[in-house]
C-alpha cells in the first residue's frame, strides 16, 4: 500500500528530521528519499524550511523545485499590480480601447519602478536567485556544489517573512499538472542551439510565471552547460517588466543575443503573444519562443515569432513508459522480485492537457502475472505527493508500489470492477478524508486568477449583473463568496468525484490528482466534494445531504450546497464531463430546490380553489445566471396564491420533462407544457401527451427532417413538439429550414414559435388554452375549476390569458398582447407577476401574516440579492449592484 511505499522511500528525508548531526552527516551519502508531502500550496516558511532540508540531504531536485517556488513568491510580492491596471489594460484593450490600454500600461510600469520599501525583500531575493541558478546546475550536473545547502539554510533563517506575507505558492502546471521533464528542456535547449549556432552570444530565457519560475532557470542551466552563457528572468503576464529586467533584456539583444520565452505548452498562446510583444519592443528581432506542445502546431496568435518546439509524441516521458524501462523500475520498486517480462496492454488515454498513463502486464517469477497502471503524477515532490495521498486514504486507494522519475506506479484496477458509489459511501469517503487529511489553513482563501472555487462562484452569480459583472465582484461578491464559503474544518479535497472514479471495494482512484492540478479550483471545505458527486444527477441529494452530516455532525447549509453545485456544474462542462445543456438544466434544478425550500416547502398545497396559470420564461423565470430561475419575487407571489388557497399552474412552452420538475420543486398541481401538445400532472405523477396521431406522426416527420441538416440542432427534451436552434450559440433556424419541416409535416399544419434562442414547431390544433383546459378537467374532483388569474408576456398566451377572469401582461410582454387589449402592469418579469398577484390576493405578496416569507438565514440575502438582480429588467440592475454592494461594505464593517 501507500504507507508502506512512503515508508520504505523516506530514507534520508526522516534522517535528516529525525536524527542528530552525525546521523544526518552520514545519510547524506545515501540517496534521498521522497519528499510526500500532503499539502502542496505552501507559504514561504514551509517552503524555505524544506528547501534547506532537502539540500543538506543532497536531493538537488526537490531542492531546486522548492527553491524556484520560493522565488516565485518573492517575485510576486515585488511585481505586485496593486491597482490591478493590468487587469485594466487587458479589459480595455480587448473592448478596443487602445488609448486606456496604453495609459494603463504606461502607468503600471510607472508605478513598478518606484520603490516601496521592499529593499530587505530585493536583496533576499537576489541572492535566492543566486541559489535557485545554483540548484538548476545541479539539476542539470546531477550533484549539488559544495556551499548551496548552507546558503539554503542562511536564506531560511533570513526569510523576510513580513515582506513576504502570507501568499502561496502557486503550482506550475509544467511539472505539477503535465508530464514535462527537464529530459525535454535538454531536448528544446539542442534544437534552439541547433536554430541558432553554438556561438558565443549570450541568451536571455525569459519564463512565464507560474511555470517559467522553474522552466526558464533549468533551461539556461542547460545552456550554460552545452558553453553558452545565459541568464534567466521571469514575468508575470500582463505585468509590466520591472527597470532591472528590462535594463537585462537590453543588454542581451544589444550584445548580438538571443531571448528564448518559455511557458508550459500553450492553449491559445493570447498570455505568450503577450509577453514576447512586450519584450519584442526591447529586444526588436531577437526573440524566439521555445515550446513543448499538446497539439502538432503552435497556435495562430504565436505564428510570428521563430520557434523551437518540442510536440507532444517526442518528450521523454513515452521513453519513460517504454516496457524495458517499467521492467527496470519496478525492480527498484520490489526489492528480490525477478520481473520476467512486461507487455504493455491497450488503454485508451490522450492525456488533452493533463498527465498521460499506460497499463502493462507484468509477469513475475513464482507470482501470477500482476497488472500494474503506470500514469503522470508530477515532477519531484509534485509527483510524491501521491504517497502522502494514498498513505492517509490507506483503504480507500488501489495499492501504490512507488513514485519514480515523474510517473507512479500502482494495481490496475479492473473495468469490470467499476462500481458507483452510492450516498453512503461518498459520505463515509469525504468524511474520512475531511479527518485524515485535515490542514490548519485554507490557503485558497488567500488564492487570485486560479479559479479557486470561491472565484469561480464569483464569477458565476457576477452574471446577474450583466456588463457590470466586475465591478460588482471586485466590489462585494469576491470577498462575499469567500465568507458564504468558509468552512470550519479545512482538509484537503479530492475534486475528482464523477462516478467512473469508484471501484468494488469500494476503492477510489484519482484522489491525489484534482486538489492541486493545472484544472484549479482550489478548495478546502470537503461539503465541495459531495456537492460535486451530486453534480453527475445519480444520487439523491436529500439523501447524500443527510448522509454526509450523519458522518460529521454537521449539516451543510443550503447557500453553501447551492453554489457548490453551481461550480461542479461549470465545472464538469469545462472538462468536457457534461454537455452544456445538462448542465444547465441541473443547474436551474438546483436552484428550483434552493428557492422552493426557503419559500414554500412548510406551506400545505389547497386540494381545490381557483387556478393560475402562470407562463414560465419571463414572468415566473428569468436567465439571471444564464440558466433559468425564479427569483425572490416570483416565489413570494407563488406562496401568496398557495397560502391564500389559489392552485398555480404553470402554462410554457418548455419541455413536459422541464415543467414537470418544477411543478415537483414547487410543490405544483400540474402544469402545460410544449404550448399545449403535453401536460403533467403532479397528483398521479404523470406525463400525459395531448395530440393526436396524425398530428403526433406530423411533428415526428418535421423532426427528421431538421435532424438531417448540419445547420440544425435539436432540443433532446422536447418530444411532443419540434425545438430546434442552430448549432453555434443558438437562435432560430434559417427560414429555408423552416420551410423544409413544415413541408415534411404536412398535410398536418405546424405553428412556427420564433424565441431569443430557438425556433419550435407545434401543431397548429393545440395551443395553451387547449392544453390548459385538458389539464383543468384532470384536476377537477367537483364542479370545474375556474381560472383566476393569467399572467404571460407573449403572443402564445393569449389564447390562456383569454379563459382566465383576470388576465395580466407583465411590462416585458410583447405588443400582441397590449394590441389584444390585455391589460399589463407597471413592472417586469418576477416583479411584475407579483403586482399581478397582489391585484388578485387585495394586498402585495408577503404583506400578511398568512403569506409572509420565513425568516432569511444568514447568507441567504446574498443569494436572494443575486437572484433578484434581474426581476425587473435591466432598468433596475444598476441600482440593484449598488445595493449589494453597499449593503456588503456595510455588513464587513459590523
Amino acid at each position: 500500500m501507500a504507507a508502506r511505499a512512503l515508508r520504505a522511500g523516506r530514507g534520508a528525508l526522516t534522517a535528516a528530521i529525525e536524527t542528530p548531526a552525525a546521523a544526518r552527516a552520514a545519510a547524506a551519502s545515501a540517496p534521498p528519499g521522497p519528499l510526500a508531502l500532503a499539502e502542496l500550496r505552501n507559504g514561504s516558511r514551509e517552503l524555505a524550511e524544506l528547501l534547506a532540508e532537502r539540500a543538506e540531504a543532497g536531493d538537488a531536485l526537490n531542492a531546486f523545485l522548492l527553491a524556484a517556488g520560493l522565488r516565485q513568491i518573492a517575485e510576486d510580492r515585488l511585481e505586485a499590480d496593486h491597482l490591478r491596471l493590468a487587469e485594466v489594460e487587458r479589459v480595455a484593450g480587448g473592448a478596443g480601447w487602445s488609448r486606456t490600454a496604453a495609459v494603463a500600461r504606461a502607468a503600471g510600469t510607472g508605478l513598478g519602478a518606484l520603490p516601496r520599501g521592499l529593499g530587505a525583500l530585493r536583496r533576499w531575493d537576489a541572492r535566492l536567485g543566486r541559489l535557485v541558478d545554483g540548484l538548476a546546475d545541479a539539476v542539470v550536473a546531477g550533484r549539488l556544489a559544495a556551499g548551496l545547502a548552507g546558503e539554503a539554510r542562511a536564506l531560511a533563517a533570513e526569510r523576510p517573512a513580513a515582506a513576504l506575507g502570507a501568499q502561496s505558492v502557486r503550482l506550475p502546471s509544467c511539472f505539477r499538472g503535465f508530464d514535462q521533464h527537464p529530459d525535454d528542456l535538454a531536448r528544446l535547449v539542442d534544437r534552439l542551439r541547433a536554430l541558432t549556432g553554438a556561438g558565443p552570444a549570450p541568451v536571455a530565457v525569459v519564463g512565464l510565471r507560474t511555470s517559467g519560475s522553474y522552466l526558464a532557470p533549468l533551461a539556461a542551466a542547460l545552456l550554460r552547460a552545452r558553453g553558452a552563457p545565459a541568464v534567466a528572468l521571469t514575468l508575470r503576464p500582463w505585468h509590466p517588466l520591472p527597470a532591472p529586467k528590462r535594463r537585462a533584456l537590453r543588454a542581451v539583444a544589444e550584445a548580438g543575443g538571443l531571448v528564448a520565452v518559455t511557458d508550459d505548452p500553450p492553449s491559445s498562446g493570447a498570455s505568450l503573444a503577450r509577453a514576447a510583444a512586450a519584450i519584442e519592443r526591447l529586444a526588436p528581432r531577437r526573440v524566439v519562443l521555445m515550446l513543448a506542445l499538446f497539439d502538432p502546431a503552435l497556435p495562430p496568435a504565436l505564428a510570428r515569432w521563430p520557434a523551437v518546439v518540442l510536440p507532444w509524441e517526442e518528450w521523454s516521458v513515452h521513453e519513460r513508459l517504454e516496457p524495458g524501462s517499467v521492467a527496470a523500475t519496478l525492480e527498484r520498486l520490489w526489492p528480490g522480485a525477478r520481473v520476467r517480462s512486461v507487455r504493455r496492454l491497450p488503454l485508451a488515454d490522450r492525456p488533452g492537457r493533463g498527465h498521460c498513463a499506460a497499463r502493462y502486464r507484468v509477469a513475475i517469477g513464482g507470482r501470477a502475472p500482476e497488472d500494474v497502471l503506470v500514469r503522470g503524477a508530477g515532477l519531484g515532490y509534485f509527483g510524491e505527493h501521491a504517497l502522502a495521498v494514498g498513505a492517509r486514504l490507506e483503504g480507500w486507494t488501489p495499492e501504490i508500489h512507488g513514485v519514480v522519475d515523474g510517473l507512479v506506479y500502482r494495481r490496475w484496477l479492473p473495468a469490470d470492477e467499476r462500481s458507483p458509489a452510492d450516498a453512503a459511501t461518498v459520505a463515509r469517503y469525504a468524511a474520512e478524508r475531511r479527518r485524515a487529511a485535515a490542514v490548519p489553513v485554507d490557503r485558497a482563501a488567500a488564492l487570485r486568477g486560479e479559479d479557486a472555487v470561491w472565484e469561480v462562484a464569483s464569477n458565476l452569480l457576477s452574471r446577474a449583473y450583466g456588463r457590470g459583472w466586475r465591478a460588482v465582484r471586485v466590489a462585494a461578491l469576491d470577498r462575499a463568496m469567500r465568507e458564504l464559503l468558509r468552512s470550519g474544518r479545512t482538509s484537503l479535497v479530492d475534486g475528482a468525484m464523477a462516478p467512473d472514479t469508484w471501484f468494488a471495494g469500494p476503492r477510489k482512484v484519482k484522489t491525489d490528482e484534482r486538489a492541486f492540478s493545472n484544472r484549479n479550483l482550489a478548495c478546502y471545505d470537503a461539503a465541495f466534494d459531495v456537492a460535486a458527486a451530486a453534480a453527475w444527477e445519480r444520487l439523491d441529494v436529500d439523501e447524500l445531504r443527510r448522509a454526509i452530516a450523519g458522518e460529521t455532525g454537521e449539516w451543510i447549509d443550503d447557500e453553501r450546497w447551492l453554489v457548490y453545485q453551481l461550480v461542479a456544474h461549470w465545472a464538469a462542462v469545462r472538462d468536457g464531463r457534461l454537455s452544456r445543456h445538462a448542465a444547465r438544466r441541473a443547474s436551474a434544478r438546483a436552484v428550483q430546490r434552493y428557492v422552493a425550500a426557503l419559500y414554500l416547502d412548510d406551506l400545505a398545497r389547497p386540494a381545490r380553489g381557483p387556478c393560475c396559470a402562470i407562463d414560465v420564461d419571463g414572468v415566473l423565470e428569468t436567465d439571471t445566471l444564464g440558466f433559468p430561475g425564479p427569483s425572490p419575487a416570483g416565489a413570494l407571489a407563488l406562496r401568496a396564491l398557495l397560502a391564500h388557497g389559489l392552485r398555480p399552474l404553470l402554462v410554457s412552452g418548455r419541455s413536459a420533462g422541464e415543467v414537470a420538475e418544477r411543478c415537483r420543486a414547487y410543490g405544483l398541481a400540474g402544469g402545460v407544457a410544449e404550448y399545449g401538445a403535453a401536460l403533467y400532472d403532479a397528483r398521479a405523477g404523470e406525463e400525459v401527451a395531448l395530440l393526436a396521431p396524425d398530428a403526433a406522426a406530423a411533428v415526428e416527420r418535421a423532426r427528421a427532417q431538421l435532424a438531417a441538416r448540419a445547420d440544425v440542432e435539436l432540443g433532446l427534451d422536447h418530444r411532443h413538439s419540434v425545438r430546434a436552434r442552430r448549432p453555434a450559440g443558438g437562435g432560430p433556424i434559417a427560414a429555408d429550414a423552416v420551410h423544409a419541416a413544415l413541408s415534411a409535416a404536412a398535410p398536418v399544419v405546424l405553428r412556427v414559435v420564433h424565441g431569443e434562442g430557438q425556433t419550435d414547431l407545434v401543431p397548429a390544433a393545440v395551443d395553451k388554452a387547449t392544453g390548459l383546459r385538458a389539464l383543468l378537467g384532470r384536476l377537477a374532483d367537483g364542479p370545474f375549476p375556474g381560472v383566476a388569474l393569467a399572467v404571460g408576456d407573449g403572443p402564445e398566451d393569449l389564447p390562456m390569458l383569454r379563459l382566465a377572469d383576470r388576465a395580466v401582461a407583465v411590462a416585458n410582454a410583447a405588443g400582441d398582447l397590449r394590441r389584444a387589449g390585455v391589460p399589463a402592469v407597471r413592472r417586469p418579469y418576477q416583479s411584475g407577476l407579483a403586482l399581478a398577484v397582489g391585484q388578485t390576493i387585495g394586498h402585495a405578496p408577503g404583506a400578511c401574516p398568512a403569506c409572509r416569507a420565513p425568516a432569511r438565514v444568514p447568507g441567504s440575502e446574498l443569494v436572494l440579492a443575486v437572484l433578484g438582480a434581474r426581476e425587473r429588467g435591466r432598468a433596475g440592475l444598476l441600482a440593484r449592484a449598488v445595493a449589494l454592494s453597499l449593503r456588503h461594505r456595510a455588513h464587513a464593517r459590523c
